[in-house]
């Protein structure tokens, strides 16, 4: 895709040091003088500042570029089938809440790739739009050049991401092509259901560094040996850009 699955982001406030000051009764204007025997410290209020990733506006956002292979090796018969994807997106994920995070089409979520292999479908390039599933495959019609990008987990933990982007030989045909692809362009990274995760870097950041390929479902869902790897950072962005 042109792409290519924070701390939780705080309102950061200026630290300050030193003993407020306090007007000394009966000073000129401007003097002032440390507080005495039981007199209170006057309370110093702090203006918060927005945090990174977050928009005058008090949205967040944190994303960046996603990169990704796949190759598969499968032995039909007495030819060997093989099948590569290599992609780019580019992420950008809303912080509603901080257990609400969601890829919206409208704020730069976008996607492309090249597939090929050696037996029975055209190479391709595809490229579309990223977005949350609500919404996307469960209507009459769907068009396979919008991908969909879910996002689990809690802000300030590592984000499970669930990356779809089903499509078929040969250029996308969108609503028109039928409803079961002959291939998804994404690889699945990680046992177990969860295709990647994005682990939080404890600071602010989110790394996606997966060197080995579970499962890449190409056409006849030929698996075979799988291998490739995915990676991208994602950081706190100012806004939808």
């Amino acid at each position: 895709m042109t792409f290519t699955r924070l701390v939780p982001l705080v309102l950061l406030v200026a630290a300050c040091s030193g003993a407020p000051s306090q007007a000394t009764p009966g000073g000129s204007p401007g003097s002032s003088t440390a507080p005495t025997g039981g007199q209170p410290t006057p309370a110093r209020t702090l203006t918060p500042q927005p945090s990174p990733g977050e928009t005058d506006e008090g949205d967040v956002y944190f994303g960046g570029t996603i990169t990704w292979t796949a190759q598969t090796t499968e032995p039909v018969a007495d030819v060997i089938h093989t099948q590569s994807v290599s992609g780019t997106a580019f992420v950008v994920i809303h912080v509603v809440n901080p257990s609400l995070l969601l890829a919206e089409r409208d704020t730069g979520n976008t996607y492309s790739y090249d597939y090929g292999n050696n037996y029975g479908c055209a190479g391709s390039h595809e490229d579309g739009t990223l977005e949350s599933q609500v919404g996307v495959g469960t209507t009459d019609e769907w068009d396979y050049s919008i991908a969909t990008l879910n996002v689990n987990g809690r802000l300030g933990e590592d984000l499970p991401l669930s990356i779809h982007m089903p499509d078929y030989c040969g250029p996308s045909l969108g609503g028109d092509a039928g409803r079961v692809p002959d291939y998804d362009g994404f690889p699945d990274c990680e046992e177990g259901g969860d295709q990647l995760y994005a682990r939080f870097d404890g600071v602010g950041s989110y790394v996606l560094d997966c060197a080995a390929i579970v499962s890449f479902n190409g056409v006849d869902n030929n698996i075979g040996t799988a291998t490739g790897s995915v990676s991208g950072t994602l950081r706190p962005l100012d806004g939808p850009p």
